[in-house]
């Protein structure tokens, strides 16, 4: 999938549905935070932990089920609203924990340009390039902001 077609995706998507029960950090549920798209997630391995109280966590993986959940999502303006504040409030949590580490700063960064967010991707790419240890790092982050254009 290009970015373009991620950011479109996220774009026109009402809800971001994660049943997985193998997943590590999951970083499309952080891109779905960022793109204020609720989540509904399988409550396995580290995926709570990333969704660190946001979103909405399941554990019945009956079918029936987890369209009832969808279903109360999609169809109240009101929780939508909710669940996406609280995601929003996971990111900032996120960003408190991990501020003084440049790799953070960085990830964020190509996240951001893979949602089409250039100019925050480009302030994010400036905080890891002031946090990077050592040259070489420095030089590759450097190139990576430039490439916005």
């Amino acid at each position: 999938v290009s970015n373009e077609e991620l950011v479109a995706f996220y774009e026109i998507a009402d809800l971001f549905l994660c049943a997985s029960e193998h997943e590590g950090f999951c970083v499309p549920l952080v891109e779905a935070f960022y793109k204020q798209v609720p989540v509904l997630a399988y409550a396995a391995t580290a995926v709570p932990s990333t969704m660190d109280g946001a979103g909405v966590l399941f554990e019945d993986k009956d079918a029936v089920h987890v369209a009832g959940l969808m279903d109360a999502i999609v169809s109240n303006a009101a929780v939508q609203d909710e669940i996406v504040e609280g995601q929003l409030a996971a990111v900032d949590r996120l960003e408190d924990k991990l501020a003084g580490y440049h790799a953070y700063h960085a990830t964020r960064a190509d996240l951001l340009r893979r949602l089409g967010c250039s100019q925050k991707s480009r302030a994010a790419y400036d905080k890891a390039i002031e946090l990077a240890g050592n040259t070489a790092e420095t030089a590759y982050l450097t190139r990576r902001r430039d490439q916005l254009g």
